[in-house]
């Protein structure tokens, strides 16, 4: 099969299968569109307080989605990690810089860069300088799998913080599904992409409520408060688990 590099390609079920991607993050324009329902109706409801957002792995959903709760003069605090410094610096940091109340911290260098004050919506990317890891890539690439990145899944531990939306589309993922469950507020949401790959699921399994939903969303919640919210998404869409 010819793959277009400019559409997003999903394996489930044996089979390799393309979509027009969303406008909003690298995936496809249902999950796209999911994602950013799911955003709204979280910062609405919280509403006058801030959403709290936790994002392991920065990129496009980093922007975009921070733009439209703006433009909804939803409040917010979004806390993105990024392994790769490369990608974060060409994709990620000249758009942030522009952007009222916007933190760049890089760790190694223990160096912080601020754009001018804004309200009271605030975006913070921590970068590492770990490269661009591609375990998915083969057997020239399998030396990434082993790559040390604790301090990346431990980080949101240190602030001290829960989180209302906390999203999972990085490198280690399971770690971070598991990391999630004690950083989730109550009636939170954990979200993780490209949730068909079977090697998440022993992760997931470890959530109490959890549903898969769109063409690549898993969705989970620790406390039973959530249970509604998570029927409430499954409202309208073709779901494949319900538990």
């Amino acid at each position: 099969m010819q793959l277009d590099p400019n559409l997003w390609t999903s394996f489930r079920d044996g089979r390799l299968t393309q979509h027009e991607p969303s406008p909003y993050a690298w995936m496809s324009v249902q999950d796209g569109e999911l994602m950013k329902a799911v955003l709204v109706n979280a910062a609405t409801a919280r509403r006058p307080r801030r959403l709290r957002v936790l994002e392991w792995g920065s990129g496009k959903s980093t922007l975009s989605f921070t733009a439209i709760l703006n433009d909804l003069a939803l409040p917010f605090r979004w806390l993105a990690l990024e392994y790769d410094r490369e990608f974060c610096d060409s994709t990620i940091a000249p758009e942030l810089r522009r952007r009222p109340a916007g933190v760049l911290r890089y760790v190694e260098d223990d160096r912080v860069l601020t754009s001018a004050p804004g309200d009271e919506s605030t975006i913070e990317v921590v970068c590492w300088n770990n490269g661009a890891l591609r375990p998915f890539m083969g057997d020239d690439h399998i030396a990434d799998r082993a790559a040390d990145l604790d301090a990346y899944v431990d980080y949101p531990a240190s602030t001290g913080e829960r989180f209302d939306v906390i999203i999972v589309d990085g490198r280690k993922r399971r770690r971070c599904l598991l990391a999630a469950k004690e950083l989730v507020a109550e009636q939170g949401i954990v979200l993780l992409h490209d949730a068909y790959r079977p090697y998440y699921h022993c992760a997931t399994d470890t959530y109490p409520f959890s549903l898969f939903a769109g063409d690549a969303l898993w969705f989970g919640a620790q406390d039973p408060a959530a249970r509604s919210i998570l029927v409430a998404l499954a409202e309208g869409l073709q779901t494949r688990q319900l538990g």
